[in-house]
């Protein structure tokens, strides 16, 4: 193959076969047993830990300092994530629609004049309405709750016009799923590619929420006010954020989402989905209980809260992002904030549909 290289590319060299001497295996090792932890010597994870100390002990005072801690965050969640404000009008493309019963469905493009369009389905109920909205985004796209029978149906049926949206990595936006830079799973160009200009996955999703939230907004058959949103696995801390910059987003949920980023760094092998939501050098400025504390107040429900493993968080993990919440919120009114797990799904779309229709 060299020679083929010598011949046509001109490049200089021997096409022979040398000789090269093997470093022996015991000079490989840095430790006597060739085990780093067995002999008692620190892991980058260790080294991680030790790096993040200041900035995690940091934070913690910083959320002492009241409403100056709050106006740390927005800012710096605006800044950190790549969060594009855009109030400029944009175009949205009817592209057809179908009936069930009780019910339509209407296929749309919102922002089809932006460079991300975001397609979505409309799900909206019989009557001339106006009907209370509601936002529903799957990380798995806008049809993973879709089918009759479904989450989003039985919202629909308690009168909410539903709207599901294809964020960015998601649905029909999730790309190639192929190549060496997928690692369990997860292709990662999408986050270097988003960290190259200047931003976050995170950030970038949150535009296409608050475009989604226009939207709804500016529809006939929308009852005027408030959006309410629902948000699962890993497009929860989008729909934080984006509920930071746009007040009109409540009441807010979260299903099945990463409670803190903090948590990343407990496990050393943390769920790499879960980190891809991370917003870089965020921990130094704010954490997800943070953004909880920021929304609590226009009434914020989070079930079944993941750990950094991708598993579900511990109690420890919940009582302290409870206390971070009632920190950054200060006076957080009775019947704002719930944070529970809850293993039976006829109750937990009990409590969100009760939730989101503003009961207790």
């Amino acid at each position: 193959v060299y020679a083929f290289f010598m011949q046509h590319l001109e490049v200089s060299g021997s096409p022979r076969d040398e000789e090269v001497p093997l470093i022996p295996a015991e000079r490989l090792r840095v430790s006597p047993s060739g085990q780093v932890t067995a002999d008692g010597a620190k892991t980058v994870h260790d080294l991680v830990l030790e790096d993040a100390a200041p900035v995690r002990a940091a934070l913690v005072e910083s959320r002492k300092r009241g409403g100056a801690h709050r106006e740390s965050v927005r800012n710096a969640a605006k800044d950190l994530s790549g969060f594009r404000p855009d109030d400029r009008p944009f175009d949205s493309v009817f592209a057809g629609r179908f009936r069930r019963d009780g019910y339509t469905i209407e296929k749309l493009i919102i922002g089809a004049d932006r460079s991300i369009p975001v397609p979505a389905l409309a799900f909206v109920p019989e009557g001339a309405g106006p009907h209370p909205a509601l936002l529903w985004i799957n990380p798995e796209g806008k049809t993973a709750d879709a089918a009759p029978g479904g989450r989003i149906e039985a919202l629909v049926r308690r009168g909410f016009l539903v709207l599901a949206p294809d964020l960015p990595n998601c649905g029909e936006l999730a790309g190639g799923g192929g190549g060496d830079s997928v690692i369990r799973g997860v292709n990662c160009n999408l986050l270097f590619g988003a960290q190259l200009t200047g931003g976050s996955v995170t950030g970038i999703q949150a535009e296409s929420v608050v475009r989604a939230a226009r939207h709804l907004r500016e529809r006939s058959d929308m009852r005027r006010g408030s959006v309410a949103a629902v948000a699962s696995g890993t497009v929860g801390p989008a729909l934080l954020h984006a509920a930071v910059f746009d007040p009109t987003l409540a009441p807010v949920a979260l299903l099945g989402s990463l409670l803190s980023w903090d948590s990343l760094l407990e496990h050393r092998l943390y769920d790499l989905a879960s980190g891809t939501t991370a917003v870089p050098g965020a921990l130094a400025r704010y954490d997800l209980p943070d953004l909880m504390g920021l929304a609590a107040p226009r009434r914020l429900l989070v079930l079944d809260p993941l750990g950094g493993d991708g598993k579900p968080a511990p109690d420890r993990e919940r009582e302290a992002a409870r206390q971070v919440v009632r920190a950054v919120a200060g006076d957080l009114p009775e019947g704002t904030f719930l944070l529970r797990a809850e293993d039976d799904e006829t109750e937990r779309m009990r409590l969100l549909t009760e939730w989101m229709a503003g009961r207790k």
